[in-house]
């Protein structure tokens, strides 16, 4: 089997079927709505909006694995002839402004710099009206630092939070409309679902040595999530809409 399809989480989030089905129930698109996805990876949530509402898709990823299970998935549901998928870094596209009812970036916010840069590019991609589905990581308490020595760099700052993060977006002049995290259990079936591919993916390697760093990286990356990530690692959907005309959206401080 194709090392993609090992992998576990179809959506690459913290984030439940359930979950999902709800965040596109909010949706409420016309028919032959145009949805894009940014990042969309294996086209889990770009394939699910589509079929609700019988929707026409685009999805961008540089992955090309990635890109070839999103492509075997949409032919097994019968989405194939209404899915466009673009090898390719969102950056590098030539966009058609105004083009789309709805786009999705769920873990990808980096494609046109950060999560404001994004959200600015996505407004100009999406028809006055339309909506814009963002989903990123969050800080819900500052990490340790013992525990960024095992995550790495290039993390958001610790200021931010569920509240602040989707006010950003209205500071590219979107409405935010909903707001939501991913749940204790959502994050933990993420990131356990991961330990165990990651376990048996160095478990399967015909070296010994490379057998054992792989196990000691995977180890070490869940033991920390298990001591310090729960406890400081938040993630949130938000949906906002692209103003109508001359409507402005107003800044609110919603979760003081």
């Amino acid at each position: 089997m194709d090392d993609v399809q090992l992998k576990p989480s179809s959506f690459n989030a913290p984030l439940s079927t359930q979950k999902a089905e709800c965040l596109i129930d909010l949706f409420g698109l016309p028919d032959s709505a145009s949805v894009l996805d940014v990042g969309c990876g294996r086209g889990e949530l770009l394939l699910r909006v589509m079929k609700r509402y019988g929707a026409v898709g685009t999805g961008v990823d540089p992955d090309a694995g990635e890109l070839a299970f999103a492509r075997q998935r949409a032919i097994d549901r019968g989405l194939a002839g209404r899915l466009t998928l673009v090898e390719a870094k969102a950056e590098d596209i030539a966009w058609e402004d105004g083009a789309y009812d709805v786009a999705l970036c769920v873990g990808a916010v980096h494609a046109f710099g950060d999560y404001l840069d994004t959200a600015k590019r996505l407004a100009s991609l999406v028809k006055p009206g339309g909506l814009i589905l963002l989903g990123d990581l969050f800080w819900r308490a500052e990490p340790p630092a013992e525990y960024l020595g095992i995550i790495g760099d290039g993390w958001p700052p610790f200021d931010l939070n569920l509240n602040s993060l989707g006010t950003v977006g209205e500071s590219a002049g979107l409405m935010l409309m909903y707001a939501v995290a991913a749940s204790q259990d959502e994050w933990d079936h993420f990131e356990g679902a991961f330990a165990t591919w990651r376990i048996r993916k160095s478990m399967a390697e015909p070296l010994e040595a490379d057998k054992q760093a792989g196990l000691s990286r995977a180890r070490r990356w869940y033991g920390g999530y298990l001591k310090w990530g729960r406890d400081c690692m938040g993630f949130g959907y938000f949906i906002y809409q692209v103003p109508v005309g001359s409507a402005s959206c107003l800044r609110v401080d919603y979760l003081k």
